[in-house]
């Protein structure tokens, strides 16, 4: 019978608890299966990297993410928003969850609503004012490009499926004071 140690996130074991896995990786329990789970292999100890079978797995969908959001039972609504938010990641979808999406999609509303329409690029000098970590500031990104996406959306068609459709009367309002050339600028140098 065999038993299986799952690790996650294996970067952040310690220097200690690395060393102690590296010992056990270099003799292995004969009935045993470790599986390290990382999305940053590179931090791993070069010998632990050297002993392991590496999988990689893709993104999953928006709809992919969308369904199991709301088989976990989440309102339509919000497995939605978190869905087109989560960059094909169903862990970055329920980290969401810990800071009200509708909050940080406002706030960065409301630093659009104040940047000059010929100058949209000193949106990023502002939105890095209220992100204090390379984290958060790369967070606060993802935010903007989904509110990028939705105002390029409203300019394009005539039928659009927001994901920030909470803020759907500012989005129009803001997507009408910007160029559609200065928004696909913007979300060229966001991506």
């Amino acid at each position: 019978q065999r038993r299986i140690c799952l690790i996650e996130p294996t970067e952040r074991l310690s220097e200690q608890a690395a060393n102690a896995l590296l010992k056990t990786l270099e003799e292995p329990p004969g009935n045993a299966l470790f599986l390290l789970l990382t999305n940053q292999a590179d931090l791993l100890l070069p010998t632990i990297r050297s002993r392991c079978q590496h999988l990689r797995f893709g993104l999953l969908s928006a709809a992919a993410i969308l369904e199991l959001l709301q088989q976990q039972g989440y309102p339509p609504e919000q497995a939605r928003q978190l869905a087109s938010l989560a960059e094909g990641s169903i862990s970055k979808a329920l980290s969401l969850l810990e800071k009200p999406v509708s909050e940080q999609c406002t706030r960065i509303l409301e630093i659009l609503s104040q940047a000059d329409s010929s100058q949209i690029a000193t949106i990023f000098d502002s939105a890095a004012t209220f992100a204090s970590t390379r984290e958060e500031a790369v967070e606060k990104l993802g935010y903007l490009i989904s509110i990028l996406r939705d105002m390029l959306l409203i300019l394009s068609s005539q039928e659009y499926d927001l994901a920030n459709r909470f803020a759907e009367q500012q989005l129009i309002s803001e997507a009408n004071r910007f160029l559609k050339q200065a928004m696909t600028e913007l979300l060229e140098l966001a991506l």
